[in-house]
């Protein structure tokens, strides 16, 4: 991706505060933290058809393929 584009930075900060917003849940967090439930981030492109996922341990968003 284009880093310096506005608008995928925006959507990638997006899916990460939408993971936030659902950590906020007791119930969502409680399964995270029990291991029942794993959240994953994900950004879908319509131009190009890629998929990333947010990679935790890189600290970015990374290509499924």
């Amino acid at each position: 991706r284009n880093v310096d584009d506005p608008v995928s930075t925006a959507v990638e900060f997006n899916v990460l505060r939408q993971i936030d917003n659902l950590m906020s849940m007791a119930f969502v967090k409680e399964a995270v933290d029990a291991g029942k439930l794993k959240l994953h981030g994900w950004v879908y492109r319509f131009e190009t058809g890629e998929v990333s996922e947010f990679d935790g341990d890189k600290n970015a968003f990374v290509s499924l393929v």
